[in-house]
């Protein structure tokens, strides 16, 4: 987005910070990475004051909490959308829209309406977030970089995106209609703002932003530790600590229009001991985290936030150009007040690139070579400020893969191996050219090869890195070859059923062995009873049925069930991810589980000293679909619960209900 294009919505922007604030949140788990009570910790250290509430789905985009308004999860007493909104004053909502601009604007649209009922003078945010990890491994490319239209989305005259764009051109708000995801929050605000359902504009919380300056600062090793946003992330889209840690700051600055610089790395924010996505932030890290925040909030016009410091040129460096291959990046202002103008102040730009006056670097080097430049940037009240940089015209050079061989890898066992390449021009990205990987063994596009085989034997495999030169870029090749060995004992080989189970409670169609016991004692002083269970499928359905041994069946008792259905082994729960909590009667639970539940059925039965429970879960509901389920690998786990407190898993921790990671896996085996 060319920023200089909306400056005078910064400056016509009335918001007001608050030293108190009633907050409500909507979103799925990337608004959980805020991290509501350790947010609310880091503001009272400024004396302001929150009370908050939420709706979350965990993998819902706005259009699905809109139709799904009594849903998910929440806290007292507001509750739900449904209530929270209707019944309470708030002063802030968030908005964290998570799919196609086309299906989350109307959506968005439905619940300011809803909040200007109660709260007409109340303040909307847009929460701009990070791309998926399993794209490009570029990830400002992933964030700012153009991407097409979804094949399945049908276009709507007048209501869809390019629709949107034009309407808002004949406005004098011009976009470049390139669907990146930056732009899509973006435009995401100017629309809501465009149908004036609000006394103050919808302004933005630019997360993505913050953390494309922080890519740049860290490629520029300016951030200690880091040399990628990627290694923020805990998963394929969470973060860890330090990522969260940028959330709330970024939040902060913006909700409260208040520097960020010094607040304390407190609450869950702070490394904890035995987790595995939780990590040191110096002091020097959580400033530079923090100086980013506040240089990109202050500058970015959708934000409302002003600061009077003059203006900046916060790029740290200019990435590499490859000779005869075309070039374009775009410098980031600092501070400062909108619109910016850029300048050549000293020294000559490479032969064939220029200089815009809106801050875009473009063309197509002729030569390689390196120099030294001066840049300039002044703002609209005439601050102006200058940054030396190196600019380097590298020679256009192909990739070489040095990875010689894999390491064995284990039927039904988790594990990773990063394919290694040398040379080549940018990031490498990798594919399987010839061959096939073993079922549950994926290729990410970053080299990391990860995932639970379930097959075992031996395989030839054929890599493909390719660089990212943007004209021609240069591929290599290479054969290695991968060995699967069996499966170890901690690996439930769970067979295909002949006939599918009966679900009575009663254990009598000869279906089960209960062969895995469960007595990983987690919790409480000493495990009173016995525990086993099996699993076992059929071509639309997992069935699994848990036997417990118990003198003294009460309200208190009942047995947990974990899958991961991707089996991608993230630290947070996900689409793919369930927790289904069973009481003896096999009734689920009215609190505690986690996901959809529609289809999933259970049958508890009281039987001699104790009791047992039977369920069928549908593939569809975790993830899986399209059938041909031989060989998968699933996160499984089991947790029993007695009323005096102790609890038991089969392979698992006690921190399975919020951290999918350590599950034990089964492994689906033909008949």
């Amino acid at each position: 987005m060319k920023l200089q294009t909306f400056a005078v919505l910064l400056l016509t922007a009335s918001v007001h910070a608050a030293d108190g604030s009633r907050i409500y949140y909507l979103g799925n788990s990337l608004t959980d990475e805020l991290k509501y009570d350790s947010f609310k910790q880091l503001a009272a250290t400024r004396g302001r004051q929150i009370t908050w509430g939420r709706q979350m789905i965990p993998g819902a985009p706005i259009a699905w909490l809109w139709e799904h308004a009594k849903d998910g999860f929440t806290a007292s007493p507001f509750g739900p959308s449904s209530k929270a909104l209707r019944e309470f004053e708030w002063d802030v909502m968030t908005l964290q829209p998570f799919v196609g601009f086309e299906r989350e604007f109307p959506a968005a649209e439905n619940f300011i309406r809803l909040l200007m009922q109660k709260s007409p003078d109340a303040q909307v945010y847009v929460y701009a977030q990070w791309p998926n990890r399993g794209g490009s491994l570029d990830w400002a490319k992933e964030f700012a970089g153009a991407r097409e239209r979804p094949a399945w989305q049908k276009r709507e005259p007048g209501k869809d995106y390019e629709s949107i764009v034009a309407q808002l051109k004949t406005k004098g708000i011009s976009l470049g209609g390139d669907r990146s995801l930056r732009e899509s929050y973006e435009l995401l605000v100017l629309a809501l703002r465009d149908k004036a359902l609000t006394k103050k504009p919808v302004l933005l919380i630019p997360v993505g932003h913050v953390l494309l300056l922080l890519e740049q600062k860290m490629k520029a090793g300016l951030v200690p530790g880091y040399s990628s946003v990627w290694q923020l992330y805990s998963d394929g889209v969470h973060v860890s600590n330090v990522g969260s840690f940028v959330v709330g700051c970024t939040f902060y600055a913006t909700i409260f229009r208040d520097s960020p610089v010094g607040l304390p790395v407190a609450g869950e924010y702070a490394p904890r001991a035995h987790v595995d996505d939780h990590f040191p932030i110096s002091a020097e890290l959580a400033r530079v985290i923090q100086e980013t925040v506040w240089e990109v909030v202050t500058s970015h016009p959708l934000t409302g936030v002003m600061s009077v410091q003059p203006p900046v040129i916060a790029t740290p460096a200019l990435p590499p150009a490859v000779e005869k291959t075309p070039y374009r990046f775009e410098l980031t202002p600092g501070f400062g007040c909108g619109p910016y103008r850029w300048s050549l102040k000293e020294g000559t730009l490479p032969a064939g690139v220029t200089l815009a006056d809106d801050g875009v670097l473009s063309g197509t080097p002729t030569a390689v070579g390196a120099r030294s430049v001066t840049l300039g940037v002044a703002d609209a009240k005439g601050g102006k400020g200058e940054r030396q940089f190196k600019f380097l015209v590298e020679k256009d050079v192909a990739p070489n893969i040095v990875t010689a061989q894999l390491p064995t890898m284990r039927r039904g066992t988790y594990a990773r191996c990063q394919l290694q390449a040398a040379s080549g021009n940018g990031v490498i990205n990798w594919k399987l050219k010839q061959g096939k990987l073993p079922a549950g063994l994926a290729l990410r596009e970053d080299g990391l090869m990860h995932g639970c085989p379930g097959e075992a034997g031996v395989f030839n495999v054929t890599f493909e890195a390719t660089d990212s030169d943007t004209a021609e870029p240069d591929s290599a090749t290479k054969q290695v070859t991968l060995t699967v060995d069996h499966a170890s004992a901690e690996v439930l080989l769970a067979r295909q059923a002949t006939k599918p189970p009966v679900l009575d409670g009663k254990l009598d169609d000869g279906e089960w062995n209960f062969s895995q016991t469960i007595e990983k004692r987690v919790s409480g002083a000493v495990w009173p009873n016995s525990a086993a269970f099996d699993a076992t499928w059929d071509k639309e359905k997992l069935y699994v049925a848990v036997r417990i041994t118990d003198s003294a069946v009460q309200t208190g008792d009942g047995v947990e069930i974990f899958i991961d259905g991707l089996n991608n082994r993230e630290a947070t729960y996900n689409f793919d991810d369930r927790r289904i909590v069973l009481l003896p009667t096999g009734d689920k639970s009215r609190t505690g589980c986690i996901g959809d539940m529609q289809f999933i059925t259970a049958k508890g039965g009281r039987i001699d000293g104790g009791y047992v429970i039977e369920a069928s879960i549908p593939f569809k509901n975790f993830g899986q679909r399209g059938g041909g389920f031989a060989n998968l690998a699933l996160g499984f786990d089991i947790a029993v619960t007695d009323d005096s407190g102790s609890r038991v898993v089969w392979r698992g921790t006690a921190d399975n209900a919020i951290n999918p990671s350590q599950f034990g896996t089964i492994l689906l085996t033909e008949k």
